[in-house]
C-alpha cells in the first residue's frame, strides 16, 4: 500500500451518501427493525398455505400469485402498511405493493378475476404466506380474460 492509497482510504470511506443511497439505507434498517419483532418462525414461508394461491392448483376461487412469494417478502416484508393487528403479535398482516408490476390476479366473490400489484402478508406461528389483494388503484390494471 502506498502513502496515499493509506492517506486517502479513510476519507472515502467517510463520504456521506447521496440523497438515494440514504433513502435506500433508511428503508433497509426499517426493514431489519420490523422484521427483528417478529417472532423467530415468522419469517418462513408456510408452503401448505402458500400452495393454494400458487398457479397451476385446482382450488376455485383462490386469488393467484404470479411472483415467487419468497422473492416478494425479501423486497417488501416489515414495509408494508398494516392492515389487521399488531406487529409482532398473532394474526398480523401487512399491505405490499409493487408499483407498476402485475403480481398475480385477485378473484372477487362473483368469480370475476382482475390483475393486481398489491398483496397481504399474512404472519403465523407456522410462517408466513402472500395473498393477492385488490389493486392500489393504478389505472393500468384492468379485468383478465
Amino acid at each position: 500500500m502506498t502513502a496515499q492509497a493509506g492517506r486517502f482510504g479513510n476519507a472515502i470511506a467517510r463520504v456521506t451518501p447521496g440523497t438515494a443511497q440514504r433513502a435506500q439505507v433508511i428503508q433497509q434498517r426499517t426493514q431489519q427493525a420490523n422484521l427483528a419483532t417478529h417472532p423467530e418462525g415468522w419469517n418462513r414461508l408456510n408452503a401448505a398455505k402458500q400452495a393454494v394461491h400458487s398457479p397451476g392448483t385446482n382450488r376455485e376461487g383462490a386469488s393467484i400469485l404470479n411472483e415467487s412469494a419468497s422473492k416478494l417478502f425479501e423486497r417488501h416484508a416489515g414495509l408494508g402498511q398494516t392492515v389487521a393487528g399488531t406487529r409482532g403479535a398473532p394474526g398480523f398482516r401487512e399491505r405490499i405493493t409493487e408499483p407498476g408490476r402485475v403480481i398475480g390476479q385477485v378473484v372477487d366473490r362473483a368469480g370475476n378475476a382482475q390483475a393486481t400489484d398489491s398483496a397481504i402478508v399474512h404472519y403465523s406461528r407456522t410462517g408466513y404466506h402472500i395473498v393477492p389483494s385488490n389493486p392500489s388503484g393504478n389505472p393500468m390494471f384492468f379485468p383478465v380474460p
